[in-house]
């Protein structure tokens, strides 16, 4: 639960510093992209995911109270990079849960395991002009299509992809790229859309 001690000292020293430096802050979220505790239950780690959660959710709402001073927030998600945390998993064994057994794996054969250099990269990018006024942003460095973000960052703030929230039938909707506009009637954004995807058997609630 450190983090939740931590990250909200470097939210102050953003809320200090807006009046004259604008630009982007970013936290580092180890893997909250693919179940790293963030964005889904972590056996045996629950103050860790805890604070993954908690960090998501601290970055969102700073993203909104410092957009009028130009300071963008994001968390980068960097996929099971090759860290202490990882010796550690190790030593503990099978009191880690499933996740001794995906980090032994990775440590044998390189499967799943992420380079630190992409993560590396998604800050690059969230640091440079390219990636414009995005904001309030949960970004897995591996996995999410951030390379074809350039100039969409506008676009991206405007819908509640990748990030944090509770799935029901009102947020869902916008989520999926569906609107309801009749009797049983849907409309679905273009293919062209970077926010479009199909989902499968989706029925009225």
């Amino acid at each position: 639960m450190v983090l939740l001690v931590i990250s909200p000292f470097f939210g102050i020293v953003a809320w200090e510093i807006k009046r004259d430096s604008p630009g982007p802050v970013f936290y580092h979220g180890r893997r909250a992209g693919r179940g790293g505790g963030a964005t889904a239950p972590l056996p045996n780690f629950s103050s860790y995911a805890a604070s993954k959660a908690g960090l998501a959710r601290l970055a969102e709402t700073l993203a909104e109270e410092l957009k009028p001073f130009n300071i963008q927030v994001n968390v980068i998600a960097p996929g099971m990079v090759d860290t202490r945390l990882q010796d550690e998993v190790l030593q503990a064994g099978n009191r880690a849960g499933g996740l001794y057994e995906k980090i032994k794996l990775a440590r044998e054969t390189g499967k799943g395991a992420v380079s630190p250099e992409i993560a590396a990269d998604l800050a690059v990018f969230l640091a440079s002009e390219a990636s414009g006024k995005l904001t309030g942003k949960l970004i897995a460095a591996p996995y999410d299509p951030w390379r074809e973000w350039e100039g969409k960052g506008d676009e991206l703030n405007a819908t509640p992809m990748y990030t944090l929230r509770r799935l029901d039938p009102l947020t869902i909707k916008p989520l999926i790229g569906k609107l309801e506009v009749g009797d049983g009637e849907w409309t679905t954004l273009p293919p062209s859309s970077p926010f479009h995807f199909s989902i499968l058997n989706l029925k009225r609630v």
